[in-house]
């Protein structure tokens, strides 16, 4: 991990081995666009849903020390399939892309190992497997949760938007406080921090929606839902790791493989395409108790909000 969020937690040790967990390694924070040939996204380091999860998971216990929140944040993307987001636009859960969470305690329930400890440590399967119970751990947006904050810093990093230097900045002025719900919620101390952080959630939004991303992971998915329903694939695949669901893509459809791994850019102005459109993720933070209203960030949140999906989409090759 990049960014420090905490001392080690020995407790996670073995809960890091356990065979829902271990599969995570295998799953990309990045919706498979990191098999694309898109600048931002071509020489990118893999990012793993594992490597998501540890990391929200130190950080949670790092502001709580509470083991079954830090145990909920550890598991909360078990459920995320290969290419993660790209199923939800498979499945029309590209608005909210929550679709994919839904298996989460039955995938936990069947873990033998993972039951086992937790039966070990007294904590019931209830009080880990829906970390949207936990407002630190998850809250609406656009609240900060420590979800957000760890994909944000972490894409920030790997978009090569901001140092290592700056990132840890922005961890190390947070503490819990609490919002105008009265709901516990991280908080930056400084408004210079927030507004330099909530920049930059704005940056990792716009790829998160841009033109690229949205296309790109629209046709994975239609690969995907086409090799489900031809039966290269099944359901249970999905679940597997990235790696072994693409080999069984090429063998079916190498040009079609092929041709999404070169995307590098898509046409201006197509004649011919696909609306896609997507949710749009950003951060308000709470600067000290109230939520962070600086001209610059409220003009740059007014240009993100009115970003438009009403265009065609087509790359030269899928038209």
């Amino acid at each position: 991990m990049t960014i420090c969020y905490g001392k080690q937690v020995p407790f996670l040790n073995d809960y890091l081995k356990v065979p829902c967990m271990k599969r995570l390694q295998g799953v990309g924070m990045n919706c498979g666009m990191n098999y694309t040939q898109f600048p931002i996204f071509k020489n990118i380091s893999f990012y793993s849903r594992y490597e998501h999860s540890l990391g929200c998971a130190i950080a949670t216990y790092h502001f709580t020390h509470d083991k079954r929140q830090t145990l909920a944040s550890l598991f909360h993307d078990v459920a995320t399939p290969v290419f993660a987001h790209t199923i939800d636009f498979m499945t029309g859960d590209y608005l909210h892309q929550e679709a994919t969470e839904k298996n989460t305690t039955t995938l936990l329930q069947n873990d033998a190992i993972l039951m086992a400890l937790l039966e070990r440590d007294h904590i019931k399967l209830s009080q880990i497997d829906n970390y949207h119970i936990y407002p630190i751990c998850d809250n609406k947006t656009p609240r900060l949760s420590i979800d957000r904050l760890e994909y944000t810093l972490d894409n920030a990093y790997y978009y090569g938007f901001a140092s290592p230097g700056t990132l840890q900045a922005c961890f190390d002025d947070l503490y819990v406080g609490h919002n105008e719900d009265g709901e516990k919620e991280l908080t930056f101390a400084h408004e210079d921090t927030a507004l330099t952080f909530a920049l930059l959630a704005l940056q990792c939004g716009h790829v998160y929606m841009s033109d690229n991303d949205r296309y790109s992971m629209d046709r994975l998915g239609r690969l995907t839902k086409k090799a489900l329903e031809e039966g290269i694939i099944t359901m249970k695949d999905l679940y597997t790791t990235e790696d072994l669901v693409i080999a069984k893509l090429k063998d079916a459809y190498l040009k079609e493989w092929q041709d999404f791994t070169h995307l590098d850019h898509l046409d201006d102005h197509p004649t011919n395409g696909r609306m896609i459109i997507s949710k749009k993720r950003y951060i308000i933070p709470l600067v000290d108790g109230s939520r962070l209203n600086h001209p610059r960030f409220l003009e740059a949140l007014e240009s993100f909000q009115n970003f438009s999906f009403d265009h065609l989409l087509a790359a030269e090759d899928d038209l």
